[in-house]
C-alpha cells in the first residue's frame, strides 16, 4: 500500500479481513519511514519491487500527492490498472 496515513490504516483493516495479503506500506514522509503499522514496515517508495512483482494500492490524501505518485510509478514502467490503482 502506498501511503501510511489514516485512510491507509482503515483500508488495511478491511482488506486483511477480506483475505488480502498486505506486505508493507510505502510513504515518502521521512517521519514515517522505519515505523510500523500492525507489525508491517513503512518503507520508502524507492523500496518498491519491479513492476509485475506486486500490486500497489495508492492511498494518498495530501494535496498533489496522488498525481506525484502516479507520475513516479508511470515513469518507472508501472501501468495503472495493471500494476497499481489509486483509491484516494
Amino acid at each position: 500500500m502506498l501511503g501510511a496515513g489514516r485512510v491507509s490504516k482503515k483500508l488495511f483493516g478491511f482488506l486483511t479481513s477480506e483475505g488480502v495479503q498486505v506486505s508493507s506500506f510505502l510513504d515518502p514522509d521521512p517521519k514515517k519511514i522505519g515505523k510500523e503499522i500492525s507489525s508491517l514496515p513503512i518503507l520508502a517508495p524507492s523500496s518498491l519491487p519491479h513492476p509485475k512483482k506486486c500490486f500497489i494500492i495508492i492511498l494518498a490524501s495530501a494535496r498533489g500527492a496522488r498525481k506525484e505518485i502516479i507520475d513516479f510509478l508511470t515513469l518507472n514502467k508501472y501501468k495503472e490498472g495493471e500494476d497499481f490503482i489509486a483509491l484516494a
